[in-house]
């Protein structure tokens, strides 16, 4: 059965029967069905800027056909656009996480718990390699300033042996006597 969207004279009830219609869609496991219905009640909502109680049942059943489908992605997208349309404070939000997630979505809190360990095993990952590189520099750079300074010495020793041969040398000169004549007055 067709519900119009085009009736001005409904349009407080038509987002009412497609939410209903996409409920029992939902129900019957025909999940993308009830999901056309539920995102055209979506699109009502945003056009007309309905704020009515009943209406905010849409994002969560909106949400959990996408659990469903597999859009994990899209599902939690969802839930904070609903969290953030009823403008819950900070109590009110963790109490509503717990009662989707415990009461409709243990697919999506298994793919968010799923998420969250790559993410985090990415994290150790990252870090390990960083880590690694870390002590991988550390390494040259001790190395380097040992070859540096090992050179220096080589370089200072062969300076101290030309400067003793030529002290040598000089002191050679100095106590050996002349050959040769030498002229008297």
């Amino acid at each position: 059965m067709a519900i119009s969207t085009n009736n001005d004279e409904l349009h407080l009830i038509t987002p009412f029967l497609l939410l209903d219609k996409g409920k029992c869609l939902f129900g019957l496991k025909k999940y993308k069905e009830a999901l056309k219905n539920l995102e055209e009640t979506d699109r009502i909502i945003r056009d007309k800027q309905l704020n009515l109680i009943g209406l905010y049942e849409t994002y969560q059943f909106l949400a959990k056909t996408y659990v469903q489908l597999g859009n994990h992605e899209k599902a939690t997208e969802v839930y904070d656009l609903y969290i953030e349309r009823k403008n819950l404070n900070t109590d009110k939000r963790f109490e509503l996480y717990k009662t989707i997630f415990e009461g409709y979505d243990l697919k999506n809190v298994e793919y968010r718990a799923e998420k969250a360990k790559k993410e985090s095993n990415l994290f150790k990952s990252y870090f390990s390699q960083a880590i690694i590189a870390i002590v991988v520099l550390l390494i040259i750079a001790i190395s380097f300033f040992l070859y540096h300074r090992n050179q220096q010495k080589q370089k200072l020793a062969k300076f101290h042996t030309v400067i003793d041969t030529l002290k040598t040398k000089e002191v050679s000169k100095d106590t050996t006597p002349s050959k040769g004549y030498v002229l008297s007055d």
